[in-house]
């Protein structure tokens, strides 16, 4: 989902306009933080689960 809308998002700064430039770049730049998101969550997911195991 955060793929599509940050995909979305750089479409419409590339059509739109205004003094908004669409970039691969920030659209890699958003792809990259979504997938470094999702690895901190299932990190710390994990940590809590060690946790409660260990308790």
């Amino acid at each position: 989902m955060a793929f599509v809308y940050g995909t979305i998002v750089e479409v419409l700064q590339y059509t739109m306009g205004k003094g908004r430039s669409g970039d691969i770049l920030d659209a890699l730049a958003n792809t990259t933080g979504m997938i470094c998101g999702i690895f901190t969550v299932i990190l710390v997911n994990a940590i809590n689960k060690t946790i409660k195991r260990v308790n």
